[in-house]
């Protein structure tokens, strides 16, 4: 990302026909637009930055998306959705869905796609297309500003910022602000604010010496001068008085009582669209409050003004209960209805409707990103309590089912199976007409909690808790279903079997058990998850031990069982190890097929983690394969957390250890490595124990530390050989053939000489079928960069028949810049100078 760079201004002509006129801010941002790659309106509360920006775009309101930013947005769930919905409401649902379909993105590929979609926009609505930001300031979310700073670089000079606070953000591209002084009225455009009314010009001179220019307050003056038909002293005296006072006696007290009830009970709505308001006021009322309103119904959504706001809500003593449901319901059905989940989840909860918050959250795989969580659990613990008993049986069924599992989710893990505990105690010898469902529930998540925490305890009786909650489920069938909601996939950690660092020789066996028992119950209990989960871990075992028949045989079972209850998580690893596998023999096509297959994994919509799990696991093989440009960002990043969730931190640190050791940074490598995830509550695997060991002794290794390299090295054979574990180091290929070569094996002699020699041995192999795959791998993405895209080879053949760009761009419906940037593609696959180049070297190829 590049810093934001101030620059000068120069003239563009735009309709100055305005819902505000104020042809002096239009021509600044018209200005800042043309020389700029986005303007950014800063300044405080009640200076019109919103209004200034829809009068200038007012003439293009059918071509603007306004994206109206809160503090909410900082949760990434609730940003997409806010985005998706901005986009769909102005230029249509097929957009809308796309982007649904595409989550937040965190990969390269995403904003590939991303990218993709903006550039259709572009195409579509030329060079008029603008998005609006607004609020800016209240995003402090770094993947936030991130992805916005994507999408401005994106849409070029077709962005407009609103925020209350200078610029902070490291958005790419140069910015013109426009800031409080160019925002304020000057007299001038005071005199033609009250253009009309029955004003005198010195009344006129004195409002504006009051007011100082200040958008908020000058409409107030507007107001209250129309309703007092000229008497120019009770308005100047109403509004310098006391605003509070001004917005009790023009406005409130002239609405009758149903009127204000409703205004009292829509200012504790946000974000609802501009249709909803004018149909729960009635559209006389709802027009005379417009001056009010933050946003016009051409942004098609509601945002009182902040003070208009707080005074409102002043009076909530004139509403009763059911005042407030009325709009919490309405508001609460909209937000599901147009997939702003997060939004629907709260008004739900000011409306106590424990069933559909229940709804909400079990319609969420297992796998809830951590900030998800922390919101669902601290929007549930703000419920207020009520004596009723409907409510109170509703209430404690979520509270003793939802919340333990929320706490799994956010790493209290402790606290997690205290509640698990202390609920199926409660409820074991109560009968109410929920007990079932909550021990149910409550042993389920104990049995996940199990798989996590087995890591550190050692124990793995997932199993058993599983078997007891099979039980529940099969003799309360009738009455569990709708508590169990549709948990789309299994949520697996970095690595499938959850042995830890300490552990007992024979713990793989008892897990590779305790997994197959699991598998029988979970499955039937859960509708099928986990399916094809105890073959995942024996092909995990199996893999690690270099019993690759064994290995593949497993990872083609998880693959067939995880597919039939749709486990896309369990068939995602289990190519995931047979890719490695295909490396190990040295099978070039089979390895590409598989990518392939992992790659499509990916793009399975109905894959709800999946450019989160795709993504890893095919970072972790293009590093591996020295292909460091095609991980994906949120690996890349150098620093911080991707907010994947704690089971999938080793596998991200050692993907990142591993592309600093490809990138030449040793040191790094050492430091991302050495990463202290003992003390966190599942405890550290022993796997990634023995992998990071390995590739500290690589990296000592290249700095010219031996000893240290000797150290790590046989510290990781020392954990490994009691189980057979060759792999590991086998994968090192050359790296490791060269560091065998050049430590003292002494310090290995407590290792058996077979082990040693078959580390030697094969990671030599493995290095040269290895270099063989890559290498043909590498050939067959050279030729797949030869072909063009359908869009190109429509361009170049347009260009064959002699159009110019201005005519291709006509005639294929697109605009010149995307006519520009398919040319520049055609040039660099053909490497060709120039359009008669790029033709014959086409024509000598058979492309025309």
């Amino acid at each position: 990302m590049g810093a934001v760079e101030i620059t000068k201004k120069r003239s563009f002509v735009f309709n100055e026909d305005a819902y505000m006129p104020r042809p002096r801010i239009d021509a600044k941002i018209a200005d800042s637009l043309a020389e700029s790659n986005f303007v950014m309106l800063c300044a405080g509360a009640g200076f019109g930055k919103s209004t200034a920006v829809f009068g200038f775009l007012k003439p293009l309101s059918e071509r603007v998306v306004w994206l109206i930013l809160t503090s909410y947005d900082n949760l990434r769930v609730r940003f997409w959705e806010t985005f998706s919905f901005a986009v769909e409401l102005r230029l249509g649902k097929e957009f809308g869905d796309r982007l649904r379909e595409l989550n937040f993105p965190v990969s390269e590929d995403m904003y590939d796609v991303l990218n993709d979609i903006l550039e259709e926009v572009k195409a579509l609505w030329e060079d008029r297309f603008f998005l609006v930001i607004d609020n800016m300031s209240d995003i402090t979310n770094s993947e936030v500003i991130l992805l916005l700073s994507r999408i401005t670089k994106i849409l070029g000079r077709n962005v407009i910022i609103i925020t209350r606070v200078p610029a902070q953000y490291q958005l790419n591209g140069s910015c013109t602000v426009i800031d409080e002084d160019d925002l304020r009225f000057t007299n001038a455009e005071v005199l033609s604010f009250f253009y009309g009314m029955a004003i005198n010009s010195d009344v006129i001179s004195e409002i504006y010496a009051q007011s100082n220019g200040w958008a908020l307050a000058l409409s107030m003056f507007r107001i209250a001068f129309s309703n007092v038909n000229g008497n120019n002293y009770h308005a100047m005296s109403l509004t310098r008085s006391n605003l509070r006072h001004f917005f009790e006696n023009e406005v409130f007290n002239t609405l009758g009582t149903p009127i204000q009830k409703k205004l009292v009970v829509l200012s504790l709505a946000e974000g609802l669209p501009i249709s909803f308001a004018r149909s729960f006021l009635g559209a006389e009322n709802f027009l005379y409050i417009t001056s009010f309103i933050r946003y016009n119904s051409e942004t098609n959504t509601l945002e009182l003004q902040d003070m208009f706001r707080a005074f409102l809500r002043a009076k909530l003593d004139v509403l009763d209960e059911n005042d407030k449901r009325v709009l919490y319901l309405e508001a609460a059905q909209y937000c599901k209805e147009n997939g702003l989940l997060t939004d629907s989840f709260r008004y739900f909860a000011k409306l106590r409707d424990f069933g559909a918050l229940s709804d909400i959250i079990l319609n969420y795989p297992l796998m809830l990103p951590y900030d998800l969580a922390e919101f669902f659990l601290k929007t549930l613990e703000e419920i207020p309590t009520v004596e009723s008993d409907l409510l109170d049986d509703l209430a404690a069924q979520v509270q003793k089912t939802i919340i333990p599992r929320l706490y799994m989710e956010m790493r209290r893990l402790d606290e997690a199976e205290r509640k698990c505990y202390a609920s199926i105690n409660e409820y074991k010898n109560i009968e109410v007409f929920f007990s079932s469902v909550v021990i149910f529930s409550n042993y389920n998540t104990l049995g996940f909690i199990n798989m996590f925490t087995a890591t550190a305890t050692h124990e793995y009786k997932f199993h058993e808790y599983f078997k007891l909650a099979f039980e529940y489920r099969k003799k309360y069938k009738g009455e569990l279903q709708r508590a169990l909601g549709s948990y789309k996939t299994s949520s697996i950690g970095s690595y499938v079997c959850p042995v830890g660092v300490g552990a007992r020789a024979d713990a793989y066996e008892i897990l590779i058990e305790a997994s197959r028992q699991a598998v029988k119950y979970i499955t039937q209990t859960v509708y099928g998850l986990y399916s094809g989960y105890d073959c995942l871990v024996g092909c995990e075992y199996h893999f690690y031990r270099k019993e690759m028949e064994r290995a593949k045989a497993l990872a083609r079972a998880a693959i067939i069982q995880g597919g039939e209850y749709a486990q896309y998580e369990i068939e995602a690893r289990a190519v995931f190890y047979l890719i490695r596998v295909a490396l190990l023999e040295g099978d070039a096509h089979e390895t590409s097929a598989l990518i392939t297959q992992l790659k499509e994994l990916g793009e399975n919509k109905n894959f709800f983690n999946r450019q989160a799990c795709c993504g890893m696991l095919l970072s972790w093989v293009h590093v591996h394969m020295r292909e460091q440009g095609q991980v994906v960002f949120w690996i890349r990043k150098q620093t911080g957390e991707s907010g994947l969730g704690f089971r999938m931190e080793r596998l991200e640190r050692l993907i990142k250890a591993k592309l600093a050791l490809r990138e030449g940074r040793n040191l790094d490598a050492i430091s991302i490595s050495n990463g202290n995830t003992a003390q966190k509550p599942e405890g550290d695997y022993l796997l990634f124990s023995i992998e990071s060991a390995i590739l500290r002794s690589v990296a000592y290794y290249r700095l010219g530390c031996l000893e240290d390299a000797s150290g790590e090295l046989s510290r990781a054979i020392r954990v490994a050989e009691p189980y057979g574990f060759m792999m590991p180091f086998i994968e090192s290929g050359a790296d490791m053939s060269s560091l065998f070569k050049t430590i003292n094996e002494t310090e290995l002699s407590c290792v058996s000489e077979e082990f040693r020699n078959g580390v030697k041995t094969f990671s030599s192999i493995y290095g040269k079928k290895y270099k063989f795959v890559c290498n043909a791998l590498n050939e067959t993405q050279d030729e797949d960069k030869l072909k063009l895209s359908t869009r190109e080879h429509e361009i170049l053949t347009d260009i064959y028949h002699g159009l110019s760009r201005a005519e291709i761009a006509t005639n294929r419906y697109i605009s010149i810049n995307t006519v520009k940037t398919a040319l520049q593609m055609i040039y660099s696959k053909l490497g060709a100078k120039n359009n008669v180049v790029a033709v014959r070297i086409a024509q000598e190829r058979g492309l025309l």
